[in-house]
Order: C-alpha cells, then sequence, then structure tokens
C-alpha cells in the first residue's frame, strides 16, 4: 500500500518541539520554581511558559523560521504589560524588549540578520529584529534569574 510520510514528519517535528520545550523548562523551572507556569492559558491563547512576577511570557521556537506573526500579535494585544523572550532552538535567546539576541552561536545569528535587508520579503520578524544587537554568552540560563 501507499505510505504516507507527512504524519512521521509531523511526529519528529513535534518531537523536537516537545524536547526544546523541556530543555527550556528545566532551565526555567530551577531559576524560577512555582512562579513558572507552563502551557498556561489566557484570552484564546495557550503560552509556553509564563512568569507572573517577572511579567514574561517565554515562547520557544525550533527556528526563527518558526516565528508566528499572528500568534505574537495575539500574545502582545492579550498581556500588554508584559514583555515576550523568544527561546530559539537551544542556542538563543531573544529579548524582543531589550533588543538583543544572545546566543551560544553568534556567527549562526549574525549571518541570519546580515541576510535581511537583501531578502525581497523579509518575514514580520525579521523587520523586527532585523537591527537588534547579537550578544555572544556562553551560558544561556546566565540570563534568568530570580
Amino acid at each position: 500500500g501507499i505510505e504516507y510520510k507527512g504524519a512521521q514528519s509531523f511526529k519528529i517535528a513535534k518531537a523536537r518541539s516537545e524536547a526544546q520545550e523541556g530543555f527550556w523548562e528545566v532551565i526555567l523551572k530551577e531559576k524560577y520554581g512555582e512562579n513558572l507556569g507552563t502551557q498556561f492559558k489566557y484570552e484564546n491563547c495557550i503560552f509556553d511558559m509564563i512568569n507572573i512576577s517577572t511579567k514574561t511570557i517565554f515562547e520557544c521556537k525550533l527556528g526563527l523560521k518558526d516565528f508566528d506573526e499572528s500568534q505574537h500579535i495575539k500574545y502582545r494585544i492579550a498581556l500588554r504589560e508584559y514583555r515576550i523572550i523568544y527561546l530559539i532552538s537551544c542556542d538563543c535567546v531573544i529579548d524582543m524588549e531589550q533588543k538583543k539576541i544572545y546566543t551560544t552561536d553568534t556567527v549562526k545569528y549574525l549571518k541570519y540578520t546580515l541576510k535581511i535587508p537583501k531578502l525581497k520579503e523579509p518575514s514580520y520578524l525579521d523587520e523586527l529584529i532585523r537591527d537588534f544587537e547579537i550578544v555572544h554568552i556562553e551560558d544561556l540560563t546566565s540570563l534568568f534569574g530570580q
């Protein structure tokens, strides 16, 4: 018979996504303990992780290409006073408020941002991060504190 490969690729992507969320959840739980909520539901939004005491939304993405413009706008509207931090792969933290990209792989993200002006159709995220400062950091966990 015919075997549909799409379902398998979906399962692989879902497993990668769950593994990546788990990676960040361990780090953030260690830093914030009970203040960290996971899969938090509010106004038709499901946030990967949220810290209500610091008013921070943490959103995991496997890569920059997985950024979701409508989701970003929806989150901004739902929790206006909260800042959004994107956790990209296992090597990058994008602080939207401070306009900084913290990464253990500076070259990868520098190459990405340098390509943005040459893109015919830059994405919404590309436009947002175009001028963000890229900061090399050995230990991403040091970005998160009490």
